[in-house]
C-alpha cells in the first residue's frame, strides 16, 4: 500500500498498478496477508491504483494498516461455496 489506512477507510491506494487482479468486481483481497493484522476485504471498484473496499469480510475485523502492507488477491471459502451452490442449483441457473 502506498499509505496507511484507518479502520474506517473505504478505499486503499496501492504503490503500483495492480497486476493479476480480476478485471471485474467484486473480488476479494487480503491486506497484511499472513500476519496478525490480516484483514479480508471485498473490492467493489478499481480506478488506477485505488481500490474501493468493503471492510472486515468473512469474520475478519476492520483494523488500521500501515504503508507498505501487502495487498494480495485471495480466494476464500465464500468464493468456493458460491461456485458450488451455482453448480448444484436446479433452478434459476
Amino acid at each position: 500500500m502506498a499509505s496507511g489506512i484507518s479502520s474506517t477507510a473505504t478505499s486503499v491506494t496501492l504503490s503500483s498498478s495492480p497486476i493479476g487482479f480480476p478485471g471485474s468486481y467484486p473480488f476479494t483481497v487480503a491486506i497484511d496477508y499472513d500476519n496478525a493484522a490480516e484483514e479480508i476485504v471485498l473490492v467493489t471498484n478499481v480506478v488506477g491504483t485505488t481500490l474501493t473496499i468493503t471492510r472486515g469480510r468473512d469474520g475478519s475485523t476492520a483494523v488500521g494498516h500501515s504503508a507498505g502492507a501487502v495487498v494480495r488477491h485471495m480466494i476464500i471459502g465464500r468464493d468456493l461455496q458460491e461456485a458450488n451452490d451455482h453448480s448444484e442449483a436446479t433452478t434459476s441457473v
